[in-house]
């Protein structure tokens, strides 16, 4: 079926509903027919309305309450919208732009998330600067007559960029624990919010820029999830269905259960050991969902001990104190970074050292100079180390842990990454104004 004949099909079933006539044969010929659509076809739909309805030509002009927003280029397409670099006319500062068709198809409904990231970022505007270093930020929001939209804090490439387009390999053991402890912490904080992600991917997460650029963002929320009302955790639904990329959701996930606190740990997981070697998972690859369920069952079980050479073996801990995890259970987010703090002694990190994406903008910018001047460029030196980061002297205190015995708060330090601590939970309410209004 076509992509115009399925917005065609959809409309003579309103038109059938409105008239009252749901015995009509043809009501149940359209039904099925909208019914065999497969995932491909929705997909393909949603990609065509997004580029009729929310992109952006250069130097187009949109604005909000508030401001006016210039955009300058697309930086990223997504399923269902795009993602634009714009300048804020009046300040001249640059931001990043989320576009997202305002159809009311129902086809379409699945694929609509601004709002419900809309909701998340809000929750981090309330929260202390210190609080949330590794969330993207809302600037504002608002619509027009085809499209909704967002304006968040410009941020650069994103971790699946860095290590396929850029690196072309993983991380260097440094770079991949100091990543794998700052996803932790972005994960820590998201969940003392009251929310869990369910959909933990290399593209969830970006570097910063400029002074931030050590700093990891959690910058998408397409499918987050409020799983507790101050301190009541919802019951699980009794059949949820699959969600979250293949190689990365939990077993969970992939046995329809809901998912909570325990599978964004194992995406976590996941996502930590394919940082540190590239073909860690042995089920990269695989599409089938049955076979890439078999093989995670397989880690569970430690048979695959070859995947924690090239890591460590605290994954391993990791590991298995995840599997033991219950649905309403709080993480002790103290004892996983204990085992990142041994994993750096057993793998002698040397956490004073650039990120790999800042070695890799040295030598840009020496290639850069060498060309200009036709002279050879001295090799990089400290400069690309953001003295702006708070480093500590004892580098056996990074990772310290202590836990509030009354207000059962998680208090951990990080080199280079100051001070994070769990936020304390309260109820919040939802406004019944217009999503995209300030």
């Amino acid at each position: 079926m076509s992509i115009i004949s399925d917005i065609k099909a959809t409309k003579n079933v309103r038109k059938l509903e409105k008239k009252g006539r749901k015995n009509d044969p043809r009501m149940k010929t359209l039904q099925r027919s909208l019914e065999t659509v497969n995932p491909v076809q929705r997909v393909e739909l949603a990609k065509h309305v997004a580029s009729r309805h929310a992109t952006l030509d250069k130097h187009h002009t949109v604005g909000s309450g508030s401001h006016k927003y210039k955009a300058l280029q697309q930086v990223q397409q997504g399923p269902f919208g795009f993602t634009f670099k714009v300048k804020q006319l009046g300040t001249e500062k640059l931001f990043a732009m989320r576009t997202e068709p305002a159809t009311k198809e129902e086809q379409l409904t699945r694929f609509k998330t601004l709002k419900n990231e809309l909701i998340v970022l809000r929750l981090f505007k309330e929260l202390d600067k210190s609080k949330r270093d590794h969330f993207v930020q809302l600037i504002d929001s608002g619509s027009t007559e085809d499209f909704n939209f967002i304006v968040l804090t410009l941020l650069g490439d994103n971790l699946y960029t860095i290590t396929r387009h850029h690196l072309n390999r993983t991380f260097t053991p440094s770079t991949a624990l100091r990543v794998s402890v700052q996803m932790l912490r972005a994960l820590m904080d998201l969940h003392a919010l009251g929310y869990v992600h369910r959909f933990l991917k290399p593209h969830t997460f970006a570097v910063g820029l400029n002074s931030r650029v050590c700093f990891i963002h959690m910058c998408e929320f397409p499918l987050a999830w409020q799983f507790r009302y101050g301190k009541t955790i919802k019951p699980p639904r009794r059949r949820v269905k699959i969600m979250g990329a293949l190689r990365y959701t939990s077993r969970n996930s992939h046995h329809n259960r809901e998912l909570s606190r325990r599978d964004d740990l194992e995406s976590w997981l996941y996502l930590s050991l394919e940082f540190f070697r590239l073909y860690a998972l042995p089920w990269r690859g695989v599409q089938n969902a049955a076979s890439v369920l078999f093989h995670k069952e397989k880690l569970f079980n430690d048979e695959y001990p070859k995947v924690f050479k090239k890591t460590s073996s605290e994954y391993r801990d990791i590991m298995r104190y995840i599997d033991n995890l219950k649905y309403d259970e709080t993480p002790d987010y103290a004892f996983l970074m204990q085992c990142l703090q041994n994993a750096k002694v057993a793998l002698r990190c040397d956490f004073t050292l650039p990120y790999d994406w800042q070695v890799l903008h040295a030598k840009i910018s020496t290639t850069q100079s060498t060309e200009d001047s036709g002279k050879p460029a001295k090799p990089p030196g400290p400069k690309f180390y953001e003295p702006t980061m708070k480093t500590q002297q004892n580098t056996n205190e990074n990772f310290n842990a202590a836990t509030n015995a009354e207000a059962h708060d998680v208090l951990i330090d990080v080199q280079m990454e100051g001070t994070c601590q769990n936020v304390k939970e309260k109820q919040k309410s939802e406004d019944s104004q217009e999503m995209y209004s300030e």
